[in-house]
């Protein structure tokens, strides 16, 4: 187990969530990866893909914020096929379907949504 071990990842702010061996910090997870050195988590378990889990980490940390790493899109079927194939969100012009005014309506909501409901590009 590392020392020098945090309590959470989630307590350094603009952390990776990924340590050395030592219980330090790695800022560039990339990079120290490809060295071939072993990462950690806060709590001193081995971490296999310290890329993807400094992702993990920066997404979860980030969306509940004003600066939402993933945003969510809700519509229905039809539409969703067309966002998929298409690979773009249009924005709603007509009357009905756009009560705050004419744009695209995306937000930072957790995984709250059935997957058969957003569009995640």
């Amino acid at each position: 187990m590392p020392k020098g071990q945090r309590s959470s990842p989630y307590s350094h702010g603009g952390s990776s969530g990924v340590y050395t061996s030592s219980g330090a910090r790695v800022n560039n997870p990339a990079a120290y990866a490809a060295t071939g050195a072993r990462t950690y988590t806060s709590s001193g378990k081995s971490v296999s893909n310290p890329v993807a889990y400094a992702g993990a980490i920066e997404a979860s940390v980030r969306q509940n914020t004003s600066s939402p790493k993933y945003l969510y899109h809700y519509t229905d079927t039809s539409s969703l096929n067309k966002i998929a194939d298409s690979g773009r969100i249009k924005g709603s012009t007509g009357p009905g379907d756009c009560a705050l005014g004419e744009g695209v309506c995306a937000h930072g909501m957790t995984r709250t949504l059935k997957a058969q409901s957003m569009a995640v590009r």
